[in-house]
């Protein structure tokens, strides 16, 4: 399947202080936080009458183990330094889906996911808000909109277990194109 760059569209920048991650905690990050992003990808497009709405969680989103020619958003790794980890993240749509509608939905998606995460409900999150990006209301439900809590949780005992008891913090950050930042901090007690 052919993806097209969402040329101007917000980034996401990851940054996780703790103990090193095993490959095991990375790879396990990097599996839910594509399903976050499909999961918010999807429901924009949803809430936008472009693909039909559900109720549960989208019919759209692949099964696991997560198959590459079930993704209708490609999550890139455009920059990745040494450390603990930090990251720039970067979208692609599939180019059956490139039309302007749906680009310009979703130009403003880095700030999206993190506006899903810190309403997901999971312990320790800290929110750092200007503006909200968006209200989702598909789901009909004012804790976890966007149902990545468990995705979280997956990411958040990865780490834990990883830490030898010892505290992490993740943080997600984006700015949008015309300049609107938004934050979240998740602390993680690895006890």
């Amino acid at each position: 399947m052919e993806f097209q760059y969402l040329e101007g569209a917000s980034i996401l920048e990851i940054d996780y202080s703790g103990e090193l991650l095993d490959i095991y905690a990375f790879g396990i990050f990097h599996l839910n936080m594509q399903e976050i992003v499909d999961k918010v990808s999807l429901g924009l497009l949803t809430q936008a009458g472009m693909l039909e709405p559900t109720w549960r969680r989208a019919n759209y989103l692949p099964r696991r183990p997560f198959l590459p020619v079930d993704r209708i958003i490609r999550s890139e790794i455009r920059q990745i330094k040494l450390g603990s980890l930090s990251e720039i993240i970067t979208f692609s749509v599939a180019s059956v889906l490139s039309d302007p509608n749906v680009t310009s939905l979703l130009q403003n998606l880095g700030a999206n996911i993190i506006w899903a995460i810190g309403e997901s409900g999971v312990k320790g999150v800290k929110n750092k808000f200007h503006p909200q990006p968006n209200k989702f209301s598909w789901f009909k439900r004012s804790d976890d909109p966007v149902e990545i809590g468990p995705n979280l949780r997956d990411v958040l005992l990865a780490i834990a277990r990883n830490t030898n008891g010892k505290k992490a913090v993740l943080k997600f950050k984006s700015r949008s194109p015309n300049g609107d930042h938004i934050e979240v901090e998740i602390d993680i007690d690895g006890q």
